[in-house]
């Protein structure tokens, strides 16, 4: 069974863990307009990169993954799999009903809006780019903040 994303579509783009060698390994490819505003180490080997519009620092301006060859396991098993389910896309790839919609979005906007919330708790997401992007220095991630 194929699952095919709405192109254009990037509910689902939000902060996630990604693991700290994709990250190393892609970081140049981001997208620098999704300005960092808090990174929280997730666990031993995953970091969440969060930003101001509250999308993943690799979609484009068109909300393309610009590592799609290389993006997290989550997002390749996102509408796939029972607990990451599309809000506007069942498995079987059929546009789920309005009311099926409304429901599956209310639920992800709700997930989101915690993450926010959690956010604004910690209140680190004052702290300017360059601050996050030292921090990502410091454990080894070219960020490019010292270019000449």
């Amino acid at each position: 069974m194929t699952f095919e994303c709405k192109e254009g579509c990037s509910e689902c783009c939000s902060p996630i863990p990604f693991e700290y060698t994709l990250i190393k390994n892609n970081f140049h490819k981001r997208n620098k307009n999704h300005v960092i505003n808090e990174i929280i180490q997730y666990d031993d080997t995953r970091y969440i990169l969060f930003t101001k519009s509250f999308k993943c620092i690799f979609l484009d301006e068109n909300n393309k993954c610009l590592i799609y060859n290389d993006r997290p396991k989550i997002c390749k098993e996102f509408g796939v799999v029972i607990r990451n389910q599309c809000p506007y896309l069942a498995i079987n790839g059929q546009i789920r009903s309005e009311a099926k919609n409304k429901h599956y979005l209310r639920d992800w906007k709700r997930q989101i809006q915690r993450m926010k919330d959690e956010q604004e708790e910690r209140n680190n997401f004052n702290l300017p780019e360059m601050f996050w992007l030292g921090q990502l220095e410091q454990i080894g991630i070219k960020t490019q903040i010292r270019e000449v």
